[in-house]
């Protein structure tokens, strides 16, 4: 626990507090848009069902955007050379492996954290600014995904970081995702498709749901199967 406690203070600087806050405010900034505060009520009684579709599916879109850009910047930067410093110290005392998966638990935490602070505000304007909205449950099914996707595209910017040696690394993580939301959107029955959603995931819109072309378990089994390279690459290419 004092192990996590300090990974958190290296974690929680004045420059990740202020990103995490720009993400969050962004976040409410996004949902109170889509709700359409100023629509009068008779509008949004007409249309209430469209609307809330539209307002969830649109408003996860872009909460997946940010929690895979912010994933990946956290766990590229918090593994860099310069965000990993202490580990010179804190590996005479603890084990490597301690130190590695207290690491990771600790980012996995935190983005854990600021997502429920967004389902927070998605459920708190949602119900506020539009009188006939209705949380659907199936949304935190949603958002579950969302975390496993950021992960996963964590994992890599983990990965990416330890392997180049370089900051810029953590774009890689994230061009692949944005590279996997374009080909998914172009089809999902092509063979190129299928093979990048098998490395690379994100959710897709099917007959207006929202689906994974392999489903959570594969999801589970992915992160299970970055994590264990990313053990590997840290240790062995430990600085």
């Amino acid at each position: 626990m004092n192990l996590m406690r300090l990974h958190k203070n290296y974690l929680f600087n004045k420059i990740n507090i202020i990103i995490i806050g720009i993400v969050i405010l962004i976040s409410m900034f996004l949902s109170f848009v889509l709700v359409k505060p100023f629509e009068t009520n008779i509008e949004k009684w007409n249309e209430r069902l469209i609307s809330m579709q539209s307002y969830e599916q649109s408003y996860l879109l872009f909460v997946k955007i940010l929690m895979v850009l912010l994933s990946s910047y956290l766990f590229g930067i918090y593994f860099s050379k310069q965000g990993d410093d202490y580990s010179l110290v804190l590996t005479c005392k603890v084990s490597k492996n301690k130190y590695l998966i207290s690491k990771i638990l600790t980012i996995s935490l935190t983005i854990f954290f600021i997502l429920f602070i967004v389902i927070l505000c998605h459920l708190f304007i949602g119900t506020v600014f539009n009188r006939w909205y209705i949380f659907n449950l199936n949304v935190i099914t949603h958002y579950f995904e969302i975390y496993l996707i950021s992960m996963t595209y964590g994992i890599l910017s983990l990965i990416s970081i330890r392997l180049l040696k370089s900051l810029y690394a953590v774009i890689i993580p994230f061009s692949l995702y944005i590279l996997s939301e374009v080909l998914v959107d172009y089809s999902t029955t092509s063979k190129l498709v299928k093979i990048v959603e098998m490395f690379f995931p994100t959710t897709h819109l099917s007959n207006g749901n929202i689906v994974l072309l392999y489903g959570i378990v594969h999801l589970v089994i992915l992160n299970i199967f970055y994590f264990i390279i990313s053990y590997f690459v840290y240790i062995k290419y430990k600085e």
